[in-house]
């Protein structure tokens, strides 16, 4: 009766053993909770049999079927829905390297506005491109399950040293890069290590913003704004934001959240601090001037 237990289990094993793939990363990370049941079943089975076989072999076959069967039972009705719950849900991760290009670069920044024509019957199109920085967060699905309605929240922020808050905070959605104007606010990410990249801030030439603004006058619906971003940078939110989005130079701990339908929601820390000075170079600009790092 024991061989025909373990021929049995032998045999259901090695079913198991022969499915596709069974041996690789891939199946062991979708599949290793149900493994480790499989296995603790297996051990309470071949403990009971030198338990009890000895003593009374009929009763002991009885023990079995009934422990298998109630583990049978117990995986289809509670335990499986626990691992696959485990198994299938979304992993949140938040990447930043402030030394690769991907996170932190330079660019061109097309910069428009509109301002009055003299006759004050038409308005002229301000069209400039003037050099900015650019820092991105990745936003990472480790999971197997795809990240639903993903929005990433500035939810706080603390100036540090001397700096002071020129304008009340207010909790901003920053929008994801290359997104279409109905997905800047929330998207999905597909699991297995897919991701998307989500901006963080920009950071414009002073030189060039300030002649910029020179060129409008006072009561200009973005006369204000370009004067404030000649000493500062900008949050990259989803508009309106009227200048909300605007930090003068100083160093911040910023708080963000991270938000989605079918997962907890994940907090960072963002240490920024910047000193009012620009230089072309990304290196010199990121060692001495704008520095950026993700404190968890």
């Amino acid at each position: 009766m024991f061989f025909l237990i373990y021929s049995l289990f032998a045999y259901t094993l090695g079913i198991i053993c022969s499915r596709k793939n069974f041996f690789s990363i891939d199946f062991l990370k979708r599949n290793w909770p149900d493994l480790i049941y499989f296995l603790f079943i297996a051990l309470i089975c071949i403990w009971i049999v030198q338990i009890f076989w000895q003593e009374n072999p009929q009763n002991t076959v009885q023990i079995l079927i009934f422990s298998i069967t109630a583990a049978a039972l117990i995986y289809q009705g509670f335990a499986s829905k626990i691992f696959r719950s485990y198994l299938d849900r979304p992993i949140v991760k938040m990447l930043f390297d402030e030394t690769k290009s991907e996170y932190f670069h330079r660019t061109l920044m097309r910069i428009y506005t509109e301002i009055l024509h003299s006759s004050g019957n038409s308005v002229i199109p301000m069209i400039d491109f003037v050099p900015a920085y650019y820092s991105r967060f990745k936003v990472l699905n480790e999971g197997n399950t795809t990240l639903e309605n993903t929005e990433v929240i500035v939810e706080g922020v603390e100036p540090l040293k001397t700096t002071k808050l020129l304008r009340p905070f207010m909790p901003l959605n920053l929008h994801w890069a290359f997104a279409e104007d109905k997905e800047r606010r929330k998207i999905n990410i597909p699991p297995n290590n897919a991701y998307r990249i989500i901006d963080f801030f920009e950071l414009m030439k002073p030189q060039s913003v300030n002649a910029y603004a020179s060129k409008l006058v006072p009561g200009n619906v973005d006369f204000d704004r370009y004067k404030a971003l000649v000493t500062g940078f900008r949050i990259c939110s989803v508009p309106p934001n009227t200048l909300s989005d605007i930090y003068e130079k100083g160093s911040y701990i910023f708080t963000v959240g991270i938000y989605s339908n079918n997962s907890k929601p994940q907090y960072k820390k963002v240490f920024v601090e910047y000193d009012g000075l620009w230089d072309d170079d990304p290196n010199i600009m990121r060692e001495n001037h704008l520095k950026v790092k993700l404190l968890g």
